[in-house]
């Protein structure tokens, strides 16, 4: 991890569900931004669990294009 991992508060990282949710994607497309190197995930302790920053997340839901809804 990185120096601005160390930073980071707790509050602002998601479990990948969660993540999802803020991103706007499903777990498998997160999973897969992480597999190609799109946005990077850190691992809880113990679990080794992926958890997101949620204003990487955040920058993401704002480049991918919006769904329209019916």
């Amino acid at each position: 991890m990185t120096d601005r991992d160390t930073q980071t508060s707790e509050d602002d990282l998601l479990l990948i569900a969660d993540a999802a949710v803020v991103a706007r994607c499903s777990p498998a497309t997160l999973r897969r931004w992480e597999a190609r190197g799109l946005i990077t995930a850190g691992r809880t302790p113990g679990g080794g669990y992926r958890v997101f920053r949620r204003g990487d997340l955040e920058k993401l839901a704002q480049l991918a294009p919006t769904r329209a809804t019916s």
